[in-house]
């Protein structure tokens, strides 16, 4: 079986282009999630004891 690797080069290009597409993505809202985010003692309505 013959497979045109032209054609399979130009999908996997586009497969790698999309896969970046969605790091970049995660990435932003990862950064913009974790800068958000309030510290654990804060969640938890304990606060730090002395």
């Amino acid at each position: 079986m013959e497979v045109d690797l032209n054609y399979s080069s130009s999908i996997f290009a586009d497969f790698l282009d999309r896969m970046c597409m969605i790091q970049d993505e995660f990435n932003r809202r990862s950064q913009s999630a974790s800068s958000s985010e309030v510290p654990a003692d804060e969640c938890s309505g304990q606060g730090s004891r002395v």
